[in-house]
């Protein structure tokens, strides 16, 4: 057998080929050698994309922006609920910005499709 360059368009012809039974494992192992590489081979630079890329507001956060979405929809907000929920879209607005940034950077660093990003961290 002679060794030819590995690339992904070689990848996916020899997957698009393999019997359908096999294809649980292989995923399984993909799956795991993608996680060795994100917890073991990144850059702190790619650390800190992954970082912005998975923060979330806190679940007591969450809860409470959802209590303030609610009583707004019914038009029950206090005037200090209201500017709350306020201060609560803008940061949920600049922090998305920030992920949407972050995981435009972090392709560029790893040479993928923003796709590629976008599936390993869904949003």
């Amino acid at each position: 057998m002679s060794l030819q360059p590995v690339t992904r368009e070689k990848v996916i012809e020899l997957v698009e080929h393999l019997p359908s039974d096999v294809l649980p494992d292989v995923f399984a192992y993909l799956e795991k050698v993608s996680q060795k590489r994100v917890k073991k081979g990144n850059s702190s630079k790619e650390q800190v994309l992954v970082k912005t890329i998975q923060h979330r507001l806190s679940a007591e956060e969450q809860a409470r922006l959802d209590e303030l979405r609610e009583k707004s929809e019914w038009g029950e907000l206090t005037e200090d609920e209201n500017k709350e929920l306020s201060v609560f879209v803008e940061r949920v607005e600049r922090e998305d910005a920030e992920r949407a940034k972050a995981i435009v950077q972090l392709a560029r660093v790893r040479d993928v499709p923003v796709t590629e990003i976008l599936q390993q961290f869904p949003v």
